[in-house]
């Protein structure tokens, strides 16, 4: 469940990014909108959002965190590289609490003295359940160098993709409505900072049609040395511009429908 959402702007100086407060959690099963953002600082100019597990996604923030808190200005490629490392150790962690360490067993056992002594068809079932265990977590890394803006999503089962040609990248439940959005607004990264907070907002709005999407909304605007919180204020007055853009094509297209000959 949930949306995140990044957009290039300012000529690949600057990047937008957008999330809702969703919240789920597989153990114990439970969807609630949350008080805290789901916008995490990873760095002075780079952030993390996330769509899945949020305690999966809170421990390997955490572990990031603290890893470069004493680097100076890391990369957006390298922090984006340390979350990839602690998302695969965690799922690998993950993989032999739940299948492993049940029946006694570590990973190297399982491959190195176990494979020879199951029943072959058990064998490749738990290395099967291994293989394809989906850590349920999907997360997106937004944030700027220097010379300039980045976005890397990072996926099942610990793969990375750079979004940074595209301009834009979504995840969660709500991806689709978000992307289709920036795609029908010709989302570029050559748009300005705030012609792209408002496509987020935009995107992110019509994401709340797909079900498991929150309705209150973080925003950030990152740039060189700073990353700025979109205020309570500032995202209303967003929402004006949103209604009043989609009012008036509401009304003037009913008027074209209606003036149709048959």
């Amino acid at each position: 469940m949930t949306v995140g959402i990044a957009v290039l702007c300012n000529n690949a100086k600057e990047v937008a990014v957008a999330c809702d407060r969703m919240i789920t959690a597989t153990y114990p099963p439970i969807e609630f909108e949350h008080g805290i953002p789901k916008l995490d600082k990873i760095g002075e100019t780079c952030v993390v959002l996330t769509a899945g597990d949020a305690l999966a996604h809170a421990e390997i923030c955490r572990e990031v965190q603290a890893r470069i808190s004493v680097l100076t200005r890391p990369r957006v490629a390298g922090i984006t590289e340390e979350i990839r490392a602690t998302y695969v150790l965690q799922r690998q962690k993950t993989i032999i609490q739940r299948f492993l360490e049940p029946r006694g067993w570590t990973l190297q056992q399982f491959y190195e003295e176990h494979a020879r002594r199951l029943h072959p068809d058990l064998f490749l079932k738990i290395d099967n359940d291994i293989a394809t265990y989906d850590y349920g977590l999907s997360l997106i890394v937004a944030g700027v160098d220097p010379d300039e803006a980045h976005i890397y999503g990072i996926r099942h089962p610990g793969e990375v993709d750079c979004y940074d040609s595209l301009g834009y990248h979504s995840i969660g439940i709500g991806l689709m409505h978000a992307v289709s959005s920036l795609v029908a607004n010709g989302c570029e990264p050559t748009v300005s900072s705030k012609m792209a907070a408002y496509l987020v907002y935009e995107a992110k709005r019509n994401a709340e049609n797909a079900p498991g999407v929150g309705q209150y909304t973080d925003m950030a605007i990152i740039r060189e040395g700073e990353i700025h919180i979109i205020t309570n204020e500032e995202i209303s007055l967003l929402q004006q511009i949103y209604d009043t853009r989609r009012i008036p094509l509401t009304e003037e297209f009913k008027k074209t429908i209606d003036s149709l000959p048959f």
